[in-house]
């Protein structure tokens, strides 16, 4: 089954810092799109990794929404649909 253009999905990560009152927004995200979900969570896990801030503990909350959860992180993976059409010139 073909996926139709206008279903083209992509997915990000973004990491948040839990418990840091002064800390508004992701602390690092996605510089480029992944084309799956699970591309985007390895990217989370080596984040992760790379702090030493233990294993991310995964839930699905919908088909577009995936959430990291560690003891001092909080790890959003979303996607997105890709614009319908060819890209501007």
């Amino acid at each position: 089954m073909a996926i139709e253009p206008q279903d083209r999905r992509a997915w990000a990560a973004m990491i948040f810092s839990t418990g840091v009152a002064e800390i508004f927004g992701a602390l690092r995200g996605s510089a480029r799109l992944h084309w799956t979900q699970a591309n985007a969570q390895h990217e989370a896990e080596c984040w992760i990794s790379e702090m030493r801030a233990g294993p991310l503990r995964w839930q699905t909350i919908d088909d577009q929404i995936a959430i990291g959860r560690c003891d001092s992180h909080v790890v959003v993976v979303r996607s997105i649909l890709l614009p319908c059409g060819d890209p501007p010139a």
